[in-house]
């Protein structure tokens, strides 16, 4: 990773999908919107992808990527044993 390190290239990448949710693309276009090298991005889309930031739908060469709603789980614990009732 001779340009910038991971971390900000992880950055850069995961923004341009989130600030483009119906933004899908070949990794030939992703290099080319990013400006780096597929041997510089391949270790940043395994990562999203292993995060569950981006998914990959399609087989080779029609490899696409796509942004994915993370998802988020709520939950809540209450112990009514402790609580007042207030009337």
């Amino acid at each position: 990773m001779a340009k910038r390190g991971i971390l900000p290239l992880q950055m850069d990448c995961m923004m341009l999908f989130q600030s483009n949710p119906s933004l899908t693309v070949t990794v030939e276009e992703l290099v080319g919107k990013m400006g780096e090298t597929y041997e510089n991005l391949q270790p940043v889309l395994d990562l999203l992808l292993k995060q569950g930031i981006i998914r990959k739908s399609g087989e080779i060469p029609a490899l696409l990527f796509s942004y994915q709603e993370p998802v988020t789980v709520a939950e809540f614990e209450f112990d009514v044993t402790d609580r007042e009732i207030i009337q």
